[in-house]
C-alpha cells in the first residue's frame, strides 16, 4: 500500500491532525458500536476502523469533506460490503416490500454512491427472482426476516434438511448470476 502520509504529499499535517481529531476521530465510538453488529465472522472491527481512516484522509487530501461523519460511516459500509465480495458472501434484500425498503442513506450526500447501493439492492433483487419460488420463499424468510429453520418449518411445512437444501441452492444460484454480471469472479 502506498504511503499516504508521505510529507510531501500533506503538507498541512498539523491543522489536518486537529481537523481529524475533531470531525473524524470524536465518532469512533459510534463506528465501532455500528460495526460490531454488522462485520463479518473473523475480520477485525480494528482493521475497518483503520482503513476507514485511511480513506478518509485519502478524500481529504483531493477535497473538502462536507459530512465527515457521514462519509466516515459510507467508507466503512464500502469496506464491509468489499470484504463480502471477496469472500463471495451474498447480502440480502427481499423482493416483499422491495418498494419500502430504504435503499438511499440520508445521511450521505453523494448521489453517485446512493445510486451504486441501489444498482447493487436491483442486482440482489433480480437474482433472487431468479430463484425457484419454493426456494426463494425460504430464502426470502432466512435472510430478510431472520426466521429460524424451525419457524420456516413451521410455516412451509417442510424439515430443517430441505431448507438446508434450499439455501445452498439460493446462495449457489445467487453466486452464479452475481459472476455471470461480472460482480464476483
Amino acid at each position: 500500500m502506498k504511503n499516504i502520509l508521505h510529507p510531501s504529499m500533506y503538507p498541512n499535517i498539523k491543522s489536518d491532525s486537529v481537523w481529524f481529531q475533531n470531525n473524524v476521530k470524536i465518532n469512533e465510538p459510534a463506528l465501532r458500536a455500528y460495526l460490531i453488529n454488522h462485520v463479518p465472522r473473523g475480520v477485525e472491527v480494528d482493521d475497518i476502523i483503520q482503513e476507514t481512516y485511511a480513506r478518509i484522509i485519502k478524500v481529504k487530501l483531493r477535497q473538502e469533506i462536507e459530512s465527515p461523519k457521514g462519509l466516515m460511516f459510507t467508507i466503512a459500509k464500502n469496506i464491509i460490503r468489499d470484504i463480502f465480495r471477496k469472500k463471495h458472501y451474498t447480502q440480502t434484500v427481499s423482493l416483499v416490500d422491495m418498494e419500502n425498503f430504504n435503499v438511499v442513506d440520508i445521511d450521505t450526500k453523494r448521489p453517485d454512491e446512493n445510486a451504486e447501493f441501489y444498482d447493487n439492492a436491483q442486482l440482489l433483487e433480480r437474482a433472487i427472482q431468479t430463484l425457484p419460488k419454493k426456494c426463494q420463499k425460504i430464502f426470502l424468510l432466512r435472510h430478510f426476516k431472520k426466521l429460524s429453520y424451525k419457524e420456516i418449518s413451521k410455516i412451509m411445512n417442510v424439515s430443517n434438511k430441505t431448507i438446508e437444501n434450499q439455501l445452498v441452492i439460493a446462495k449457489k444460484k445467487c453466486e452464479e448470476y452475481f459472476r455471470a454480471c461480472g460482480v464476483l469472479q
